[in-house]
């Protein structure tokens, strides 16, 4: 999986976003499934650091569950986070239309904690495990011993890392990719050929209907869209008309 043509907007701090110049698509990063909580905790020098990680579809889920975890945790010393969003540029949330591009807007924040010593390293944890739509808290409870820097960032970082840890176990983690999606009616004598062609390019049914006709709805990678065409016209001598093309982000189970 690979993020490095995704077009990113970094903050420091709470704040507003504009839509950017936006440049490549994003393909192949991940997301969490379902709504569950995923906890780890660390301990270095009588600090306790617990961290939750949990999906959020927009900036403001990721906002709301910060101040859900300060408040579930009055007394710690430090609530630090980080969270990474998928946008698309005309409003529409996490999908996009066949001529639009998405970017991610990313944060993290060290709350009271020396400048870079504990938000960007939860970021960096968020970041190569490429997930999107996620917000991860790490919450400080003092032990009365200073850890220094380089403590602090390997203490939030393994805190970060034990919370991911436990989605990947729970096999909470699902691919989250750019997918085209259409329809086609095909003959009978058709179906076998058209569900192999798809198979080959990574593809999947998501429904078909058996009329006088089969009405058969489909989705393959969307950076396998062209390929996938081509080989149709080719198969099919160009007989076939697709119906409601459309690209957009989802899931996709592997």
């Amino acid at each position: 999986m690979n993020l490095n043509d995704l077009k990113t907007i970094r903050a420091s701090s709470v704040g507003s976003f504009a839509a950017p110049s936006l440049g490549s698509s994003a393909e192949g990063s991940s997301a969490l499934k379902g709504e569950r909580t995923f906890s780890g905790s660390y301990t270095e020098k009588k600090s306790r650091f617990l961290s939750f990680l949990v999906r959020v579809n927009s900036v403001e889920e990721a906002f709301a569950f910060l101040e859900k975890t300060r408040k579930a945790h009055p007394d710690a010393r430090h609530v630090v986070s980080a969270w990474r969003v998928l946008e698309a540029p005309d409003g529409a949330g996490n999908g996009c239309d066949q001529g639009g591009e998405a970017y991610i807007v990313e944060k993290a924040s060290d709350d009271g904690e020396p400048s870079g010593t504990s938000g960007p390293p939860v970021l960096e944890v968020l970041d190569k495990a490429q997930l999107v739509n996620v917000c991860l808290c790490v919450v400080r409870y003092f032990g009365g011993v200073l850890l220094g820097s380089g403590g602090l960032k390997r203490a939030y970082a393994e805190a970060a890392k034990e919370a991911v840890e436990a989605a990947l176990v729970a096999e909470a983690i699902v691919s989250y990719r750019k997918i085209f999606s259409a329809k086609v009616d095909l003959e009978y004598a058709q179906l076998e050929t058209f569900k192999h062609l798809l198979k080959r390019y990574g593809g999947s049914v998501l429904e078909q209907k058996f009329e006088e006709k089969i009405e058969l709805s489909f989705s393959v990678p969307a950076e396998k869209t062209g390929a996938f065409k081509n080989a149709l016209v080719e198969k099919f001598a160009g007989s076939l008309a697709l119906q409601n093309e459309e690209i957009a982000f989802g899931e996709v189970v592997l």
